[in-house]
């Protein structure tokens, strides 16, 4: 089983994140802040990291969290938040707009 850790407070996508969890049957452990993420991360690596790039971690936060962990990070956003973009395209992964997100999901969690 994947496990995954989520860097999301919308309950939206919360809901949504967790359900398709449960279809593909990944774990998602949800963090509340940075320090909560990072101490689950040294505990244990997960298989990928979802970041809701409006949410509570900065750039600089994630850029920390990519250089010390080489973990994978699938962040998104609004699509017209433009300059957000190009600034999370140079630390994640992969980064999605919400309807991407969002219909994508379980492939991502797969």
């Amino acid at each position: 089983m994947k496990t995954f850790y989520a860097a999301v407070t919308d309950l939206f996508f919360i809901a949504r994140i967790t359900e398709s969890a449960k279809f593909v049957e990944a774990k998602v452990v949800f963090n509340g802040n940075f320090e909560e993420l990072v101490n689950r991360i040294d505990y244990q690596m997960p298989d990928g990291l979802l970041v809701d790039l409006n949410g509570f971690l900065t750039a600089d936060q994630l850029q920390e969290i990519k250089s010390k962990y080489n973990i994978r990070i699938i962040g998104y956003l609004s699509h017209v938040q433009t300059e957000m973009r190009k600034i999370a395209e140079e630390i994640c992964d992969q980064v999605l707009s919400q309807a991407e997100f969002t219909k994508n999901l379980a492939q991502l969690l797969s």
